[in-house]
């Protein structure tokens, strides 16, 4: 598969290259950032870059599975975070993907999750054969829960969790193909 670059009016994503490393290393090593995916988060250089390496040596398989995407803002060329998703089965053509999205905080509340969000889904709806995208996060998790609903992800389970030695509340959420093509039809 070619190498991704979507663009919006104030957005560039793109497949990470190898120069990303120092980027990536500041956004998920960022405890903030990384609060709610605190085992997922790199302890050092190294870590990040084998998680890099990974993300690279996908993308040039036949059959990606892991669509990772840096966000560029195009006036500036800031990295502003990370958005994208595993392709976690496949039946014939179409594709089932799990959802995640990484905001440096100094970004948050700009609408560029939402925009980021927007050309994504499109990206993997009409372009790469998805037909459902699932996704989580806590409850506690507002501003998360709201840009997911805002796209018409339903709510289909809620978990008892702890986190960080503490109590919580985790949401699933799903979106179809058709689910979505009607929420924006609506808005629109």
């Amino acid at each position: 598969m070619k190498e991704i670059v979507i663009t919006t009016n104030n957005l560039i994503l793109r497949d990470h290259k190898v120069e990303d490393l120092t980027l990536h290393h500041e956004l998920i090593s960022n405890e903030e950032v990384m609060y709610y995916l605190d085992s997922m988060r790199s302890k050092d250089l190294e870590m990040t870059k084998e998680i890099l390496d990974l993300m690279l040596d996908d993308m040039k398989q036949v059959n990606r599975k892991k669509y990772f995407l840096t966000i560029i803002k195009r006036d500036t060329n800031e990295h502003l975070g990370e958005i994208g998703y595993d392709v976690i089965s496949q039946m014939n053509e179409f594709k089932l993907i799990n959802l995640f999205f990484l905001i440096h905080k100094k970004y948050w509340n700009n609408g560029y999750a939402t925009e980021a969000l927007e050309a994504l889904l499109q990206f993997a709806f009409k372009e790469n054969d998805v037909l459902k995208v699932i996704a989580s996060c806590y409850e506690e998790n507002e501003y998360a829960v709201k840009l997911l609903k805002k796209f018409g992800f339903i709510i289909t389970n809620k978990v008892d969790t702890i986190l960080r030695g503490v109590n919580k509340v985790h949401l699933e959420f799903k979106l179809t193909k058709p689910m979505y093509f009607n929420k924006t039809k609506s808005i629109k």
